[in-house]
C-alpha cells in the first residue's frame, strides 16, 4: 500500500512540475494559465480538466465544422474555440475560461457533457455537417 500511495504522490508531483514549466508566472500563491489567475492548490486539477475538457469539446464538435481550433492565446479575455463552418465562414464557439471548466465538471457529473457543448457553441445533434 504504501508503495503505491508513494507512486501517486510522484506522479502529481512530476505533474505539477511539467504544468509549472508550462505555466511560469507565479503571484501571490497563484498561477497564470491562459488569461486568468488559478490557486496553486487547484492548479494541476484545474489544467489537468482544462486540457481534457478541451480535447473532448473539440472532439464534440468536428463533426459539425471544417475546422476547430483554439485561437486568441495571450489575448485579454483568453483562449477560446473558434470554427469554419461549411461555408468557409469564421465562427466564434466559447471561451475557455475557469468557468468552461466549472461548466464541463457540473456536465460531467451530470452525464450532458455533449448536450452542454453542442449548447454552448448554439448547435443541436441535427445540424451535423449542415453548418
Amino acid at each position: 500500500m504504501e508503495q503505491s500511495s508513494s507512486n501517486a504522490n510522484g506522479h502529481k508531483e512530476t505533474a505539477a512540475k511539467a504544468i509549472r514549466q508550462r505555466y511560469p508566472k507565479h503571484m501571490s500563491g497563484m498561477t497564470l494559465v491562459d488569461a486568468y489567475y488559478i490557486n496553486d492548490e487547484d492548479l494541476v486539477n484545474y489544467v489537468t480538466d482544462r486540457d481534457r475538457y478541451i480535447a473532448l469539446a473539440i472532439e464534440l464538435l468536428k463533426p459539425y465544422f471544417k475546422t476547430v481550433q483554439m485561437e486568441f492565446s495571450d489575448s485579454q479575455d483568453g483562449e477560446a474555440l473558434t470554427a469554419i463552418t461549411s461555408t468557409d465562414e469564421w465562427r466564434f464557439l466559447f471561451h475557455l475560461d475557469p468557468l468552461f471548466v466549472d461548466g464541463m465538471r457540473e456536465a460531467e457529473r451530470m452525464g450532458t457533457l455533449s448536450e452542454t457543448v453542442l449548447s454552448w457553441a448554439d448547435l443541436n445533434p441535427k445540424q451535423k455537417n449542415d453548418v
